[in-house]
C-alpha cells in the first residue's frame, strides 16, 4: 500500500513561503539581523527536512533496511559461531571430566599398589626378623652349649686336677687294689 506524500510537502512548502514572505518587509520595519537569521535557519532547516522527507527518504530507508539485512547475517554467524564455541567448551567440559576420572582411577591404582607393595614389605620384614631372631637364638643356643661345655671340661679338669693332688694321700694301696677290681669286674659284666 503506497502512502501519498505530496500533500504533506506542498504543506511544509506553504509554510516555508508562508514565513519567507512576511520576514523580508518585518526586517525592514525594524528586525534585527539576528531574528532573521534565527527566522531564516528555521526555514532552511524546514526545507532541507522536506527535501529529504521527499527524495531522500527511501534510499534512507534503503540503506537501513541493508543494514539490517547485514546486521541480521552478522547476528547469525555470531550465533553460530557462539554455537561452535558452546559446543567445543561442552566438549572441553566432558573430556576434562574424563581426565578427571581417569586421574582418580590411577590414583586409586597407585593407592592400592602401593598398599599392596607395603604389605609385602612388612611381610617380608616380619619373615627376616623371624629368620634373623631364630638364627640368632640358635646362635645364642650354640654359644651357651659352648660355654656349658667349656665350663664342664674346666670343672672336669679342675677336679681331676685336685683328685689327683688329693687322691694319693687318701687313697692307699688296699683302695686302689679294691678300685681295680671293680672295674675289672665291671668290665667283665659288660
Amino acid at each position: 500500500m503506497k502512502r501519498n506524500h505530496q500533500p504533506l510537502f506542498l504543506a511544509l512548502v506553504c509554510l516555508a513561503t508562508g514565513l519567507l514572505l512576511p520576514a523580508g518587509p518585518a526586517w525592514a520595519s525594524g528586525f534585527n539581523r539576528e531574528t532573521y537569521d534565527l527566522i531564516m535557519r528555521w526555514v532552511n532547516f524546514i526545507i532541507l527536512a522536506a527535501l529529504f522527507f521527499k527524495y531522500g527518504r527511501r534510499p534512507i530507508i534503503n540503506f537501513l533496511k541493508g543494514q539490517k539485512d547485514q546486521i541480521k547475517e552478522e547476528i547469525e554467524i555470531l550465533e553460530e559461531q557462539k554455537s561452535k564455541v558452546v559446543a567445543e567448551i561442552e566438549a572441553a567440559r566432558v573430556q576434562l571430566k574424563h581426565r578427571a576420572e581417569r586421574i582418580e582411577q590411577i590414583k586409586q591404582k597407585i593407592i592400592a599398589d602401593g598398599t599392596r607393595e607395603k604389605e609385602r614389605i612388612i611381610e617380608q620384614a616380619r619373615r627376616e626378623s623371624k629368620h634373623m631372631l631364630e638364627s640368632a637364638g640358635h646362635k645364642l643356643e650354640h654359644h651357651i652349649r659352648q660355654a656349658h661345655q667349656a665350663v664342664r671340661a674346666e670343672m672336669i679338669d679342675q677336679a681331676i686336677a685336685l683328685a689327683t693332688k688329693r687322691l694319693p694321700e687318701i687313697i692307699t694301696r688296699e683302695d686302689a687294689e679294691k678300685l681295680v677290681a671293680k672295674f675289672i669286674e665291671a668290665a667283665e659284666k659288660g
